[in-house]
């Protein structure tokens, strides 16, 4: 990011902050967290701008603190009592988050369903068997507890994915897979990672019996450091560039074909090619190979379990469409090429894909451009509104927002 975000993008953050640290928090701390959700580089943070003789400030303080003051305005927030800033009762609401047992269809297309609910619920109206990929990319544990019992630690944050998940099993066809993106979360107060990732898979498979396939990674190589306090200020950690896709399934033998994801091959696979494969010789490792291996023209290349995608999109139609519509962009956006990739792999087409915390929308987009069937939700209903920018030029899109949208209350 070269600029700040503007007051509009920042006040649903702002609050989310807030609820994140328990309904208040100082000034600073708030400057600080939302800095580490825009990945705000440091040379931004550290600015400063003169306010008269001799009198400078630091910008980014002060352009969030015209924020907290819009926030105050709209009676989102309360007056600052020694230097600390609270969420009022219409913050809370105006935070969108549904309430528990009720869904609500936003959008829908041709292929898909777009549907305002917690996660949990969106099981509910899921018929069993029935869903081809579980694709999710989880909020990862927070260092602050949440206002309403939410997910505050590693080991809490393992027990609710866990019981997600269960909850999710019975709707997986028997060839079905289960893939989370997840990524590190740092102890509080210390420069060390906590291990939920390891717990997580760990309790997957010895409490819910599911098996770990593969692991894939993403690097991230646009990432900026973090957090800014063991890596740009102590200087004592490296930036951390890696964020894991866990692919899971009930089954040893899921579906997957790895001939839908093959990578173009390179220059010199393309003269090997040529030639007619490699001269039969006997390499170090002691294997030997004939005459003509390697000459077998397969389509491309088996692609390896590092996918390296930079997350630069800053000003796509997405971001525009919602800066424009007055909505917040969602801070936690991953690449097309994420769900694209995974889709490709483990699904056919017309086989159904959920993702019950997409954010942005990447998941339902990708697989309705791949022809494959899709439920997706969020909790969030700022976000969801985003997220039909996504997908407005798909067959079929018809968006039911509005004063009344339709809906459905589940059974207890």
């Amino acid at each position: 990011m070269s600029t700040y975000p503007t007051q509009l993008e920042l006040q649903l953050p702002l609050l989310q902050v807030l609820a994140e640290a328990g309904g208040e928090a100082t000034s600073r701390a708030v400057q600080d967290a939302l800095a580490e959700r825009f990945a705000l580089p440091e040379s931004l943070r550290a600015a400063t701008a003169e306010v008269g003789p001799g009198q400078r400030v630091n910008r980014w303080g002060r352009h969030v603190r015209w924020a907290q003051q819009r926030a105050r305005l709209a009676g989102y927030t309360t007056a600052p009592a020694a230097g600390v800033w609270r969420l009022s009762q219409s913050g809370e609401q105006a935070l969108g988050n549904q309430s528990r047992g009720t869904i609500v269809t936003v959008a829908v297309t041709g292929l898909g369903v777009l549907v305002w609910a917690h996660a949990e619920d969106l099981a509910g109206v899921l018929d069993d068997e029935s869903v081809q990929l579980f694709f999710s990319s989880p909020p990862f544990p927070l260092n602050r507890r949440k206002r309403y019992a939410n997910q505050h630690s590693a080991r809490s944050h393992v027990e609710w994915l866990l019981r997600l998940v269960e909850r999710y099993l019975p709707k997986l066809a028997p060839e079905g897979s289960i893939v989370l993106e997840v990524g590190p979360a740092w102890t509080p107060g210390e420069p060390t990672q906590a291990t939920w990732m390891e717990r997580l898979v760990i309790a997957l498979e010895d409490r819910l019996g599911l098996h770990l396939c593969q692991t894939l990674y993403w690097e991230n190589p646009a990432k900026m450091p973090g957090p800014a306090a063991w890596t740009t200020r102590e200087r004592v950690r490296l930036t951390d560039r890696i964020e894991r896709l866990l692919w899971m399934a009930p089954s040893t033998r899921p579906y997957a074909d790895n001939r839908a994801v093959l990578a173009p091959y390179s220059g010199a696979m393309r003269r090997l090619l040529g030639r007619g494969g490699e001269a039969a010789q006997r390499r170090p490792s002691g294997h030997h190979r004939g005459d003509g291996a390697f000459a077998r023209d397969n389509g491309g290349a088996i692609p390896g379990t590092l996918l390296r995608v930079a997350n630069t999109a800053s000003n796509d139609r997405y971001t525009r469409a919602c800066r424009e519509a007055g909505l917040p962009v969602h801070p936690a956006r991953f690449p097309a090429e994420l769900p694209e990739f995974v889709i490709r792999f483990l699904t056919r087409e017309d086989d159904l894909v959920v993702d019950p915390m997409c954010g942005s929308g990447q998941t339902a987009r990708a697989a309705d451009r791949l022809g494959r069937r899709w439920v997706c939700g969020d909790i969030a209903c700022e976000y969801l509104r985003g997220a039909a920018f996504r997908l407005d030029d798909l067959p079929g899109f018809v968006s039911h927002f509005g004063p009344r949208p339709a809906v459905a209350r589940l059974a207890a």
